[in-house]
């Protein structure tokens, strides 16, 4: 699949926007299965610009629910306090069922 510089940052862009691999596909004028195929690839690039869109995206949200947090809003807190421990569940069972 050849991909230019300027198509793996939309694919950051648009899953940073919470588009799905088939619809960054279309906008990148892809066949879906194909895109799909290579981002199933362990190391591909498409793949690691997937994730790195949603987790800059998840990180601004964060960070914005924190800054609200820390300023007071209870349901901020509360928000944020069982969004860490969603996370902090996942990690330990990434870690028993993947050994990690």
């Amino acid at each position: 699949m050849n991909l230019y510089e300027e198509d793996y940052e939309k694919i950051t862009h648009c899953a940073a926007n919470n588009f799905t691999l088939s619809e960054i596909a279309v906008i990148l004028l892809q066949d879906p299965e194909e895109f799909q195929a290579e981002y199933d690839r362990e190391h591909s690039e498409i793949r690691k610009r997937f994730l790195v869109g949603r987790l800059e995206s998840e990180n601004t949200i964060t960070q914005s629910l924190r800054d609200n947090a820390e300023g007071g809003n209870i349901t901020a807190v509360q928000i944020f306090d069982n969004k860490r421990k969603e996370k902090d569940f996942q990690a330990a069972k990434d870690r028993i069922l993947f050994l990690k």
